[in-house]
């Protein structure tokens, strides 16, 4: 069985100490064996670099829109 946790928040609320708090509790209870974080900044940073002609992107009010979702 797969369980499945997603952190989601403003940049700079705490989203990576509770990831690493929640980890480490789940781990030393032996309630888990093992974890894995994807953070999605380092992916999006990708697109938004390689996509000089708004290919895959298009830019929002406060951000971007991801419009391929096949990268």
């Amino acid at each position: 069985m797969y369980s499945y946790v997603f952190l989601i928040g403003r940049p700079g609320c705490g989203k990576s100490v509770v990831y690493h708090d929640l980890s480490k509790r789940l781990l030393e209870g032996k309630l888990i064996e093992e974890t894995t974080r994807i953070d999605d900044f380092p992916i999006l940073q990708e697109i938004l670099r390689e996509d000089k002609e708004l290919e895959k992107h298009v830019n929002k009010e406060g951000g971007f829109e991801v419009t391929d979702l096949n990268y």
